[in-house]
Parts: structure tokens; sequence; C-alpha cells
């Protein structure tokens, strides 16, 4: 918004009023100054070191039950392979919980490894 306004807005209002654009150059200017730099460089490290403690906290399992999508993708195609069809995998009923279409996908590759 700020460039609009200090580069872009003059010469539209100039234009309306039928002003011509001078011909000379004016230097642009940066969108950041240096000022700037030590409030995005401790954003960006808390950005960064935030995920890595939450790397280091979290214990990533699939198993677990905190990647439904994953663990159902997996374990639906796993019994596609194994012929059972699209069923729920934990109460082997049929279901329409998600599109076959990733699941079916897995399943060959299942099948095939």
């Amino acid at each position: 918004m700020l460039f609009f306004q200090r580069r872009i807005r003059p010469r539209i209002l100039g234009a309306l009023r039928g002003e011509r654009a001078s011909s000379v150059a004016t230097p642009p200017t940066p969108l950041l100054s240096r000022a700037d730099l030590p409030w995005i460089s401790a954003a960006v490290l808390t950005a960064i070191g935030s995920r890595i403690l939450w790397i280091a906290y979290v214990n990533v399992d699939p198993g677990d039950g905190r990647f439904a999508d994953a663990v159902f993708f997996h374990n639906v195609a796993r019994l596609l392979a194994d012929g059972w069809g699209y069923v729920e995998p934990y109460g082997r009923t049929a279901t329409a919980q998600w599109p076959p279409g990733y699941p079916a996908a897995l399943a060959v590759l299942y099948k095939l490894f």
C-alpha cells in the first residue's frame, strides 16, 4: 500500500489532471530500511526456533491417532490390497468417509511391492 501511495497514486492523479510524466527517472525507494532488519531477523529466528523446539518435543508416531488421515489411508489401502474391498479399517464395514482414489492408488503399490 505504501508503494502505491508514494509512487503510483501521484502518477494516476497527475494523469487525470492532464500533467505529463516527468522524463527524469526517480530512484527507487527501498521496501525495507536498515531499521527493519533487527525486527525481521528476530521474527525469522523466533519462527525457526519454535519449529525446532516443536520437532524436538513432539514424538511423531502415525499410529497413535493424531494423524488419522494417514493412518486411515494406509489401513484402507492395506485392506484393499488384501481383497477386503473399501471398508473401514476398524469395523470392517463399508465406508464413504473419504473418497477411495488415494487409498486405491496406494493399494496398487502395496499389491505390487
